[in-house]
């Protein structure tokens, strides 16, 4: 069976599971990204919605992504744009009512203990990092949270037959794969 080729990508998942990173590796094959987050955010305070409540924000942005992604076809480059698209909270019922040609990918630490996840995050922790401005204390309840996220991705993605990686453990080596896996499926686009 022939494996289809997608022309874009939309990385989904958990906060600091790795889709940033992600993203900058594909620059160097052409990929155009965009960080939906910071979109996101502006949204949220422009009309005052509560960027927390994703059963309200992830529809709203995942018909966004769909008009970026319609938009590439009437782009002046005649197709040569390829997207990556991250942002966290974008639910995969949501994703999965996409039209286009993409390749939905999903990153998340399920299987990863509190304690191991702070002390990788402030290994990693820069300044301009929202987790910099937690305390600790702060930080474990919201990777709590994110744990959980993660276990609902991973069950959501097989419903939605979705591809999901768990960086919880050789984070670095689970990220090379991703940007492999997807080079992989979108070989006509670099």
């Amino acid at each position: 069976m022939k494996k289809k080729i997608h022309k874009h990508v939309i990385l989904a998942g958990t906060p600091r599971a790795g889709k940033t990173t992600v993203c900058l590796k594909l620059l160097k094959y052409g990929f155009v990204h965009y960080k939906m987050d910071s979109i996101k955010r502006e949204i949220c305070e422009i009309f005052h919605f509560n960027q927390h409540n994703w059963n309200e924000i992830s529809p709203m942005m995942a018909r966004l992504i769909q008009v970026i992604l319609k938009e590439n076809k009437t782009d002046t480059v005649a197709f040569r744009e390829y997207y990556v698209i991250d942002s966290c909270h974008l639910l995969p019922k949501d994703l999965s009512l996409i039209e286009e040609d993409v390749l939905v990918v999903y990153l998340g630490y399920a299987d990863v203990d509190c304690s191991i996840k702070l002390k990788e995050m402030r290994k990693h922790d820069k300044e301009y990092f929202w987790s910099h401005q937690l305390s600790d204390e702060e930080l474990i309840q919201m990777i709590d949270a994110n744990i959980k996220l993660s276990q609902y991705y991973r069950e959501e993605c097989q419903k939605y037959h979705f591809i999901y990686f768990d960086t919880s453990f050789h984070r670095d080596e689970v990220l090379q794969e991703v940007v492999q896996f997807i080079i992989d499926h979108c070989k006509e686009s670099n």
